[in-house]
C-alpha cells in the first residue's frame, strides 16, 4: 500500500511540473489581436467577400504575415460601408494625398458591390471581434478608396 501512495505522489508531482511548464510557456507567448484585415477582393458571392491580404496587428506588427492570406468575409445587415472618393490631379505636379480633395460617404451593399465590380481597389475590413488567423469572419465595417481623375478643363483663350 505504501508503494501506491509513493507512486501517486510521484505522478501528482510530475503532472504539477508539466502543468506549471505549460502555464509558464503560455504566459510567455505574445497575445495577438487583430481587428482589421486589408487586401484585394477576388470575388463577391452573395454576402460573402473572398479576398487576399493580411491581418493588421497593431500591438505586434512584427507578427504580420508577409505572404498574402485568403479569407472569406461575411457581410451582415449591420456591416457599414464607407467609400472615399479621392480626386487625383491631372497635372504632373508633385502632391501629397492629404492635400487632395476627397468625398467620404456611407454607401449601401449594392453600391459597394458595383464599385468593386468596376474597379480594382484595396479594402480594409473591420471586425468587433479578434479575427487573427481566422479564415472566415464577419465584418462590422468596410472602408475603401476610389481614385478619381478629374477631367481636364479646356484652356480659355
Amino acid at each position: 500500500m505504501m508503494i501506491n501512495k509513493k507512486l501517486w505522489l510521484a505522478l501528482i508531482i510530475v503532472l504539477a511540473v508539466i502543468a506549471g511548464g505549460l502555464i509558464y510557456w503560455q504566459s510567455d507567448q505574445p497575445k495577438v489581436s487583430a481587428y482589421e484585415f486589408v487586401g484585394q477582393v477576388n470575388k463577391i458571392d452573395g454576402n460573402t467577400v473572398s479576398m487576399n491580404g493580411a491581418f493588421v496587428i497593431k500591438d505586434h506588427p512584427e507578427l504580420g504575415k508577409k505572404d498574402s492570406l485568403g479569407v472569406d468575409v461575411s457581410l451582415t445587415a449591420n456591416t457599414k460601408f464607407q467609400k472615399t472618393v479621392l480626386y487625383l490631379p491631372t497635372t504632373t505636379t508633385t502632391f501629397t494625398t492629404a492635400d487632395l480633395k476627397k468625398d467620404i460617404k456611407t454607401v449601401s451593399l449594392d453600391e459597394f458591390k458595383t464599385d468593386l465590380t468596376n474597379n480594382k481597389v484595396n479594402i480594409s475590413v473591420h471586425s468587433d471581434k479578434n479575427i487573427y488567423n481566422s479564415q472566415t469572419f464577419s465584418a462590422s465595417g468596410i472602408d475603401y478608396i476610389l481614385p478619381f481623375s478629374e477631367p481636364v478643363q479646356p484652356s480659355k483663350k
